[in-house]
């Protein structure tokens, strides 16, 4: 009897630029709606992405914004709003926000050439912060084209610091990262933090909006010093930064303040331990009254900072980890075993509850006002990723399937 041939055949080069990406899916503050980064190839091998929405009482999902480097949606804290990065034909980047209602989106940010390093919203709506990297000025497009103009060769780049470039961000010499607050109603933008050398590392906000908790090294060479990072925090009326007291040499990854204001949670390593030595990354909680430290997570054998990544679905690198609306738990999502789950754990310590089963990486945001619901991205081998809503049921989370684009 003869075999019946499988429909199933190798992947080729073009079936890869079928592939569509979902990513960064932020869920709106009552839950009933997600943004989502949607991305694909075109015909000339370029990429293209937009801020797609799904309306979770509506079931329909559909392209809401409509550039073609669309991307980082953010929700507003009363979910009329949603704030992205847009970049444009001359290749700079801008903060735009959109109605929920629908129409065009409007750039509230006039910036100098350089890169965004995504952005907060503030509590109560009225600012945001982020991060940005100017171009050096030998270094930006103009400079470029005038040097092209009078038939000039390219400077040579003169390297003054131990970090200067990184894979897959190039070049950038001295120039840093520092800490900008932007005012939603008038649309101006300041400094609020440019005094670290290496520049500022993660950030949040404070639950009341006044000020931002940040992580700095302020070594003259930070990365011969790479244990020397501290928590700090900088008032937003008069831009006075303050170190924290009594703190621990320490390598710090993210931070979040709990929506309760006690408590500074992050990620990290206490010690003289470099960032790439084979020690797990550990979740702290910083105890702002008491200026206490407290580690949650050391007695299992994870680390916050591993992750599976894949060739095609978006990496996420880094600590991820968000609080509890309540301020009793922390969701963490960080690599085992192959898998990327959902887990959570008692601000009073104990062992991680894992939340996701499913064997495949199930990539945490945000999560709802009422502390139920869950914009989640879950793929594996064989699918680059879709759209879900996780929905806490007890000690777990049920997802349900919003995208089927693949």
């Amino acid at each position: 009897m003869a075999k019946k041939k499988s429909s199933k055949r190798a992947c080729t080069y073009e079936d890869l630029k079928k592939f569509i990406v979902s990513g960064d899916a932020r869920i709106s503050p009552d839950g009933s709606k997600i943004a989502f980064v949607r991305t694909t190839i075109n015909d000339k091998n370029k990429r293209l992405s937009s801020i797609w929405l799904s309306d979770l009482q509506g079931g329909e999902t559909k392209e809401f914004t409509g550039g073609e480097n669309d991307c980082h949606p953010r929700w507003s804290p009363d979910g009329q709003k949603i704030a992205f990065l847009r970049t444009g034909n001359d290749k700079k980047t801008a903060i735009y926000i959109i109605s929920i209602n629908g129409g065009e989106g409007k750039a509230i940010s006039d910036l100098p050439e350089g890169q965004i390093g995504g952005f907060k919203w503030s509590p109560d709506g009225r600012h945001l912060a982020f991060k940005f990297r100017e171009t050096a000025e030998d270094q930006t497009q103009k400079a470029q084209k005038e040097r092209e103009e009078k038939g000039l060769s390219n400077p040579p780049i003169e390297i003054e610091q131990l970090w200067y470039r990184m894979d897959g961000d190039g070049y950038f010499n001295k120039q840093r990262f520092h800490l900008y607050l932007l005012n939603i109603e008038d649309k101006k933008h300041r400094v609020l933090f440019d005094k670290a050398p290496d520049g500022a590392g993660a950030y949040c906000w404070s639950p009341d909006s006044k000020k931002i908790a940040f992580t700095a090294n302020m070594e003259k060479e930070p990365m011969l010093n790479l244990y020397k990072e501290r928590l700090y925090t900088v008032s937003i009326a008069n831009g006075k930064h303050k170190l924290l007291p009594k703190q621990k040499d320490a390598s710090l990854g993210n931070l979040a303040w709990s929506p309760d204001g006690k408590y500074l949670a992050f990620s990290g390593r206490l010690g003289k331990v470099p960032p790439w030595a084979s020690k797990n990354d550990r979740l702290y909680l910083y105890d702002l009254k008491k200026s206490t430290y407290k580690c949650l997570s050391d007695k299992e054998d994870y680390c916050l900072g591993a992750t599976v990544i894949g060739d095609i679905s978006e990496a996420v690198f880094g600590a991820n980890f968000i609080w509890s609306p309540d301020s009793k738990y922390i969701y963490c999502n960080f690599g085992w075993h192959g898998d990327r789950h959902v887990s959570r754990i008692s601000v009073k310590g104990g062992k991680f509850s894992f939340l996701t089963k499913e064997p495949g990486t199930h990539g945490l945001s945000n999560i709802s006002d009422d502390g139920k619901s869950f914009a989640i991205i879950s793929g594996n081998h064989t699918d680059p990723g879709e759209l879900y809503l996780g929905e806490l049921k007890r000690s777990k989370i049920e997802r349900k399937q919003l995208t089927n684009f693949n």
